[in-house]
């Protein structure tokens, strides 16, 4: 999984700093067709594990160089390679609604990653995340 995602991120052809334009996974090249994929395989963990006790994203996120953000409830952002941040979005459930959760790339992604490579480093992202959590005690 690792080398998927590094092979993708080498064959960058120019080196491209932040933008601070935020996009949604739908506008990666192959995201609005590989949409289902990512939600299933990313966005229901996030709201699965953080959904009702958001508090533990910060909790996991900020040993790993997590910075907090002002979107949803709580978000993070976490830079996943040194050219690429995501900020993982929750709005927290309740008896009501359920918990709801996003991710957002700078748009600079778009010369780094396909949407297939970003869906596998949010899940290696998601795996970094636990790993905190359980060295914590916090399965």
């Amino acid at each position: 999984m690792v080398y998927y995602v590094l092979h993708g991120y080498a064959k960058a052809e120019r080196d491209v700093p932040e933008t601070g334009e935020l996009i949604s996974f739908r506008k990666l090249y192959g995201g609005i067709q590989y949409y289902d994929s990512f939600r299933s395989r990313v966005l229901k963990k996030i709201e699965k594990r953080y959904g009702m006790e958001p508090q533990l994203l910060i909790e996991a996120a900020i040993p790993l160089g997590g910075i907090r953000m002002n979107l949803g409830d709580v978000s993070v952002k976490i830079y996943a390679l040194p050219r690429i941040p995501i900020i993982i979005t929750i709005w927290a459930g309740d008896e009501e609604f359920p918990p709801s959760a996003n991710i957002f790339f700078d748009s600079s992604i778009l010369n780094y990653l396909n949407a297939e490579e970003t869906t596998v480093l949010c899940e290696l992202v998601l795996k970094r995340l636990s790993d905190v959590l359980r060295i914590k005690g916090k399965k």
